[in-house]
């Protein structure tokens, strides 16, 4: 299950929904990432507390439209700020 958390570094926007993945056995992380931002009620943008970064996530996220930036990141605890491409109307 992943949990909504209100833990959020000082430079995290306090609107966007947070998700802390920390404990998550490989692939579970991505798995429930890819859950979240392919469900109906994912807005444009989710922040993620993960154990490491999630490398093999990147291409996944790209083909959906999504890009990624690392907010913060220790040894144990990578924070970071998924946002949907939006695309202009022509």
């Amino acid at each position: 299950m992943v949990e909504d958390t209100n833990a959020r570094d000082a430079s995290v926007d306090d609107a966007i929904p947070s998700f802390d993945l920390r404990g998550l056995e490989p692939p579970q992380p991505a798995v429930a990432i890819l859950t979240l931002i392919d469900g109906p009620d994912c807005g444009d943008a989710i922040l993620v507390r993960l154990e490491r970064e999630p490398i093999f996530l990147y291409p996944e996220l790209l083909e959906r439209g999504w890009r990624w930036e690392l907010v913060s990141s220790l040894p144990g605890d990578v924070n970071l700020r998924l946002t949907r491409n939006l695309r202009k109307t022509e």
